[in-house]
């Protein structure tokens, strides 16, 4: 992984934690990419119209009906979606022959199993796979 996705892994894990979950969803890694501008993820969902104040709204509303731990895990765990997530990202670098995992790869990957109120929110606000596989073009 490279350093933006390490920082956006380390992001997720906050905003977990905030938001009291009992473990990382791939809705933590959107609200991470919300919160770096510069990402390429980020840049890629602006070009397809998604605002990262949009975005965190949605994803805010979304956690308040959650069920939130009553204390601060010590060690958090990722979901199995978000695993299976984090795998998908490294077959798509690979597939895109990137040498490492960046934030569009793990942005690519949670539309791309299109499972989850965040997968679903990208979905229908536009920025669906291949607008996304657009951006990323156009980033390049």
């Amino acid at each position: 992984m490279g350093d933006e996705a390490h920082q956006a892994v380390f992001s997720a894990h906050e905003a977990a934690v905030l938001q009291g979950s009992d473990a990382v969803e791939p809705e933590h890694f959107l609200l991470a990419f919300a919160e770096m501008p510069w990402s390429s993820a980020m840049r890629m969902l602006e070009s397809a119209s998604v605002t990262g104040a949009a975005m965190r709204d949605h994803l805010t509303k979304l956690a308040s009906g959650y069920p939130r731990l009553s204390k601060r895990p010590i060690d958090m765990a990722l979901a199995a979606k978000t695993k299976r997530i984090i795998d998908l990202a490294y077959t798509v670098a690979k597939s895109r022959e990137d040498g490492m995992v960046g934030t569009e790869h793990l942005l690519l990957a949670i539309v791309k199993d299109g499972t989850g109120p965040g997968a679903g929110f990208l979905i229908e606000s536009g920025a669906n796979l291949a607008r996304l596989q657009e951006a990323l073009a156009e980033l390049r």
